[in-house]
């Protein structure tokens, strides 16, 4: 009888030993990021915000989240970069005051650890824009210039655009950035129009990110043919009020043998570069917090 109370003690012990070895497992898991960030390969993540922006760029180490969508998006924005393993901002961009750029900027930049902060030179109060400014009040801000640039990772980011609201429109005081990480070159427009399109000399690119949501106001036919997108991807809600994207944009990519993805139908879309080859994925979890 005492062997056989010794033996269950055993046998109990055991199953306590497994039981927490797999509870133990199973939290890391659960935990696990989704991507190493620290890899030396580029992902950019086109966020499907709904009629909204938001992008995240990851390259060796280093992040960057152009806008914050709206203010509904900015839980799940959240979310979504600590599944990946995020937990600083290196850099964010507010490419312009626009609400469905910066509405949910705000609380994103509360949750994480900032490096710097990029905007063009704006006087903009409303309630969207006054809570960004508080969220910002002691980071480091950069109004950048033309021209100017930075690296993220192992990636260039050259600004080709950014103005001041008293002196163009909200959306041509877009930040627009081009990012060379290796052979893959990507286009970040903001909601800048064909007035930026004609003043800008452009280079050839690989990925654009097409300017307001494929608005009919950029996206020209000269400029897609200075630019020579192998793919597109317009951030886009589904059934929304502007008719976008408008069928001039989509015409004009079409002339030029552009693959068009969309977030509203193809949901998040993620590209990755090793330098040399890319190639996109998709995620269908939906960020907009309005649907």
């Amino acid at each position: 009888m005492e062997n056989k109370n010794i033996f269950n003690k055993i046998i109990g012990f055991i199953i306590i030993i497994l039981l927490c070895a797999f509870l133990g497992l199973l939290s890391y898991f659960q935990n696990k990021p989704l991507i190493d960030i620290n890899e030396n390969i580029l992902r950019v993540y086109y966020f499907d915000v709904g009629q909204a922006d938001c992008t995240l760029v990851v390259n060796n180490g280093q992040t960057m989240l152009i806008d914050g969508g709206n203010e509904a998006d900015s839980s799940l924005i959240i979310k979504y970069l600590q599944k990946l393993g995020i937990s600083k901002l290196d850099y964010v961009v507010a490419t312009h005051p626009d609400t469905d750029h910066i509405a949910g900027l705000d609380k994103v930049i509360l949750a994480f650890d900032i490096g710097c902060i990029y905007m063009p030179i704006t006087t903009k109060t409303n309630k969207e824009m006054n809570e960004l400014y508080n969220a910002i009040e002691d980071k480091i801000v950069i109004n950048p210039t033309e021209l100017d640039y930075f690296y993220l990772g192992n990636s260039k980011c050259t600004i080709l655009n950014s103005g001041d609201t008293s002196k163009v429109s909200d959306n041509n005081s877009s930040i627009v950035i081009q990012l060379d990480y290796g052979e893959t070159s990507c286009l970040f427009m903001g909601d800048a129009e064909k007035e930026v399109e004609e003043k800008v000399t452009w280079n050839d690119i690989d990925v654009l990110k097409v300017s307001h949501h494929g608005s009919s106001d950029a996206t020209s036919q000269a400029f897609l043919e200075a630019v020579k997108p192998e793919h597109s991807i317009i951030s886009v809600g589904r059934n929304n009020n502007h008719n976008h994207p408008s069928n001039e944009t989509l015409n004009n990519l079409n002339v030029i043998n552009s693959t068009i993805y969309r977030t509203d139908e193809d949901g998040t879309i993620i590209l990755v570069s090793n330098g040399s080859t890319y190639y996109f994925d998709f995620d269908k979890t939906s960020l907009d917090g309005n649907r």
